[in-house]
C-alpha cells in the first residue's frame, strides 16, 4: 500500500507540468461567458512564461531548486480589485495568487485502495476572490520574480451581477452578535472536526486510535472526505448552520513532513476547497481553526497522538517519522520555541499567505480560530502565547487584510494574571475558549460574559460538553440540551459547540429545528443583558437575556435534578459512577414557590404588566402562559408551570403586555 501510494503521488510532479500560456488574464469560474454574481467566487488562471513554468516544474518534481510555487520571495502574484465608482476606479481589496493542481477521486478499486489522481495539465496559478458590491470591476495583476523581476501588469474587467447569495459572516453591530448582510446571525451546530472513515465518528482508519498511518503522503483515505462531504450534508439538513473544523496534520493540515512545499498535501487543500464549496451551497458557516497544535506537543503530552507530533522516531519501524518539520528543519529544541523564533514565524507566515490566497474568499468560513487551546500546548508560557496571537492576528489582518473575524482560544479561562492578554488584542475579534465539566447549575455562564463585557467583544464556547464521552453518551442527554439552549439564551454570541455528539445527527434533526424557530422570531441583536438566579433549594435555575428596553427577555428555566445522574441507562456506566452534587442525586418534580426559592428577573420597568409564554424545550410546543407585575424596583418573579419529567427545561419568552 504504501509503495503504490508514494508511486501514485511521484506521478503528480512527472506527468502534470504547467502549460505555456499566452500572457492574458483567463476567467477559470464562473465559466468564461457566464455572469460573476455578488459573494459568488470570481476564479481566474494567472500565465507565466514557459521559461517559469518550467523552473516551477522542476522544483516540484525534485523538491529543491527551480521556483518555489508556494514561496512569495519565488513568485509573488498580487492582484487588485477595483470598482467603477462616478467613473474613477477605486481599489476594494487585493488577493494574492497561489499554485494549484486539479485531482479526481480513484475509486475503482477496493475501498482502502481508493487513491487521488492529477489531473493531466491541471497545474496553474489561481486568484480567487468574492464580490460582495454589483457593477463594474476591474482586476490588476501584478507578478514579481525572485523580488526583483516584475512582469507585465495584467488587467481584465468584469461585470457583478445581483445576487441571492448571503455575504460573509461579521461582528454585528454593538459587538454581541454576528451579523451576514446586517441581519443578526445566531451560530446552531457542534463540531466537525475532521474527516472520518467509514461509519466511525472520530478515528480516520479503522483501529487507529491514536490516528497513526505509515503513510504520510495519505493520512487519511478518499474515503474519509466522501464521509465528510456526507457528514455536512447530514448536518445542513439537519437545521445546523455552523460547525467547527480543526486543521489536522492527518487531515486537512497542508504543511507536516516539508517546510514552505505543500505539493505532496495538494490533494489534501483539494478536499479542503470542495468542503468549503458544498458549505457555501448549504450556506452553512465553518469555525475555521487553523491548527489543532497536536504537532506542537511531545507525544506524552496534551493529546497524545503519537505519529503526528513534534519529536520523530516515536514508532521505530517507520523510516520517514521525522517529527513537525518546524523541529527537524529549524532545529528547535522545545516546542515553545515554535511561538517567538523568527524563522519560525516567518515560514508560518507563508503558510498563512497560502491558505488564505485559496480559500480566504469563501463566505463559508465564519471566525477564524488561531489555535487550539493554546494555554494547554504551552502552560508555561503566557508572554509567549500573546506574542504570537499578536503577530499571527497582526499578519491576518493588516498584511494579509482578512475580513473574517479572528478569535484565540483556551482550555478554560487564560492566565490574563500571568501576562496573557490575548484578548485585549485589537486585532482579536472573538472571545473564546473551551468548557469540560460535570454538569450542574450554568449560572457560570454569567459570570464568563461579566468578567469580558468590557472588552465589548463576542463571547462563544468553541467546545462545551462533560468531557469526551465519559458522561454525554449514558444518558438521555439532558445536559447536550440543556447546553444548547443555555448558550443562546445566555448572551453569548451562539450555541456552544459540543463535542463529544458530533454527527449524532438525529439528535440534531430533533432539537436545531425547534432552537432554530424559537429564536428567529426575534432579533438577539436587542438582547444583550444576561441574567441568572437559582433558588435556595437548588432545584431550579433561570439562564435569560434582556433586551436593551427592558421590556422583554428571553430564557431556559430547568429542573436540575433532571440530569446525566437521574437519567443514567445504567449504574455500571461513567453516568452512574460520577456523581453530581447531593442536591441533584435524586430526582423531583419541581412545584413554583414564593419566598426564597423562587426565581427572579431584574431590572425591567417599575410596575409594568408581563406576560410569560412557556414552551416544552423538548417539543418546541406551548405549555403555559403566566402574568405579572413587576414591583417598584423593576424585579419579576417567575410563576414557574411544574418542572416534571416531560417539562423538566422550558423556554420562555417574556413581554410587556
Amino acid at each position: 500500500m504504501k509503495q503504490f501510494t508514494l508511486v501514485c503521488l511521484i506521478g503528480l510532479f512527472t506527468a502534470t507540468g504547467l502549460r505555456s500560456q499566452t500572457d492574458e488574464l483567463r476567467q477559470v469560474r464562473p465559466a468564461p461567458g457566464q455572469s460573476v454574481e455578488r459573494n459568488s467566487l470570481f476564479e481566474m488562471a494567472v500565465p507565466l512564461d514557459t521559461s517559469i513554468t518550467k523552473r516551477v516544474q522542476h522544483f516540484l518534481s525534485k523538491g529543491s531548486n527551480g521556483l518555489n510555487p508556494y514561496d512569495p520571495e519565488a513568485i509573488d502574484i498580487t492582484a487588485y480589485f477595483e470598482r467603477k465608482v462616478n467613473d474613477q476606479w477605486i481599489v476594494q481589496r487585493s488577493a494574492h495568487g497561489f499554485y494549484f493542481q486539479d485531482f479526481r477521486r480513484d475509486t475503482t478499486r477496493n475501498i482502502e485502495d481508493w487513491r487521488w489522481l492529477p489531473i493531466p495539465n491541471g497545474g496553474r496559478f489561481l486568484v480567487r476572490f468574492s464580490p460582495e458590491d454589483i457593477g463594474e470591476w476591474r482586476v490588476r495583476v501584478h507578478r514579481i520574480i525572485n523580488k526583483t523581476d516584475s512582469l507585465s501588469e495584467l488587467s481584465f474587467v468584469f461585470e457583478c451581477n445581483e445576487s441571492p447569495i448571503s455575504g460573509r459572516l461579521k461582528v454585528g453591530e454593538g459587538n454581541h452578535y454576528f451579523a451576514i448582510d446586517g441581519k443578526t446571525f445566531v451560530p446552531i451546530g457542534n463540531n466537525l472536526a475532521h474527516p472520518r472513515w467509514m461509519n466511525d465518528p472520530i478515528p480516520l482508519r479503522q483501529g487507529t486510535s491514536e490516528y497513526w498511518n505509515d503513510i504520510h503522503e495519505m493520512p487519511a483515505m478518499p474515503i474519509s472526505y466522501i464521509n465528510f462531504l456526507n457528514d455536512i450534508e447530514a448536518f445542513s439538513e439537519s437545521g445546523g448552520n455552523y460547525f467547527r473544523l480543526m486543521h489536522f496534520p492527518f487531515s486537512n493540515d497542508i504543511e507536516f513532513e516539508k517546510l514552505n512545499n505543500y505539493t505532496k498535501r495538494l490533494h489534501i487543500a483539494w478536499e479542503t476547497d470542495k468542503m468549503l464549496e458544498l458549505c457555501e451551497e448549504k450556506d452553512v458557516k465553518v469555525h475555521f481553526v487553523l491548527t489543532w497544535a497536536n504537532e506542537l506537543n511531545s507525544p506524552e503530552r496534551t493529546y497524545n497522538k503519537l505519529f503526528w507530533d513534534w519529536w520523530g522516531n516515536n514508532y521505530p519501524h517507520v523510516d520517514d517519522d521525522f517529527g513537525y518539520c518546524y523541529q527537524y528543519e529549524l532545529g528547535l529544541k522545545d516546542p515553545h520555541e515554535f511561538l517567538t523564533n523568527e524563522k519560525a514565524l516567518y515560514y508560518y507566515k507563508k503558510k498563512l499567505r497560502y491558505m488564505f490566497a485559496r480559500w480566504g474568499y469563501s463566505r463559508a468560513i465564519g471566525v477564524v480560530e488561531l489555535m487550539n487551546e493554546i494555554n494547554l500546548v504551552f502552560p508555561d508560557h503566557p508572554k509567549e502565547r500573546m506574542y504570537w496571537h499578536r503577530e499571527i492576528s497582526s499578519y491576518l489582518k493588516n498584511e494579509l487584510g482578512i475580513e473574517h473575524p479572528i478569535s484565540v482560544n483556551y482550555a478554560g479561562p487564560p492566565d490574563i494574571e500571568k501576562g496573557d492578554s490575548s484578548y485585549f488584542l485589537p486585532t482579536v475579534d472573538v472571545i473564546t475558549f473551551n468548557e469540560y465539566r460535570v454538569p450542574g447549575v450554568r449560572s457560570n455562564f454569567n459570570t464568563h460574559l461579566a468578567n469580558y463585557k468590557d472588552l465589548n467583544k463576542p463571547f462563544m464556547f468553541s467546545e462545551i460538553g462533560a468531557g469526551y464521552g465519559e458522561l454525554a453518551d449514558c444518558e438521555v442527554f439532558s445536559e447536550w440540551l440543556k447546553d444548547a439552549w443555555m448558550t443562546v439564551l445566555s448572551g453569548m454570541a451562539g450555541m456552544g459547540l459540543e463535542w463529544s455528539q458530533q454527527r449524532n445527527f438525529a439528535l440534531f434533526n430533533q432539537y436545531y429545528p425547534i432552537i432554530k424557530a424559537f429564536i428567529e422570531k426575534e432579533d438577539l441583536a436587542l438582547f444583550r443583558d444576561p441574567q441568572a438566579d437559582i433558588r435556595k433549594d437548588l432545584l431550579a435555575e433561570v439562564i435569560a437575556v434582556c433586551d436593551t428596553e427592558r421590556n422583554k427577555a428571553l430564557g431556559v428555566v430547568h429542573n436540575t435534578t433532571w440530569n446525566f445522574y437521574t437519567n443514567r441507562i445504567g449504574d455500571d456506566v461513567p453516568c452512574g459512577q460520577t456523581q453530581p452534587r447531593r442536591e441533584f442525586l435524586e430526582y423531583e418534580d419541581v412545584n413554583d414557590k414564593s419566598g426564597r426559592n423562587a426565581l427572579h428577573l431584574e431590572g425591567f420597568k417599575k410596575r409594568a404588566n408581563f406576560r410569560m409564554d412557556w414552551y416544552n424545550a423538548q417539543t418546541g410546543s406551548l405549555v403555559a402562559i403566566t402574568v405579572d407585575k413587576s414591583n417598584g424596583k423593576g424585579r419579576i418573579r417567575l410563576r414557574l408551570p411544574q418542572l416534571k419529567v416531560e417539562n423538566a427545561l422550558l423556554v420562555f419568552k417574556l413581554y410587556e403586555e
